[in-house]
């Protein structure tokens, strides 16, 4: 959802089913299966970051113990699973 409303807004070039589909053909990333309630719920927590995404895919890294790669730097100092 991110990358589509920066793509809205003329942030990025492209959509963000476009991005993801090239991902996936690229290398291999794939969709999580995951509830949102439970997403939603663990991003509750997050009280260092008031940026709605983040906080959702903070609690997605967290939910699925996968690292985030991130270049944010207020992730990266609160969140032990994203890398750089």
């Amino acid at each position: 959802m991110e990358l589509q409303l920066l793509h809205e807004i003329g942030r990025i070039n492209y959509s963000g089913t476009d991005i993801l589909q090239s991902l996936e053909s690229a290398i291999g990333i794939t969709k999580i299966d995951l509830p949102i309630n439970e997403v939603i719920q663990s991003s509750l927590e997050l009280s260092w970051t008031r940026n709605p995404f983040d906080r959702l895919i903070v609690a997605t890294s967290e939910a699925t113990g996968i690292p985030l790669l991130t270049k944010d730097q207020n992730i990266l100092t609160n969140f032990d699973l994203a890398v750089w």
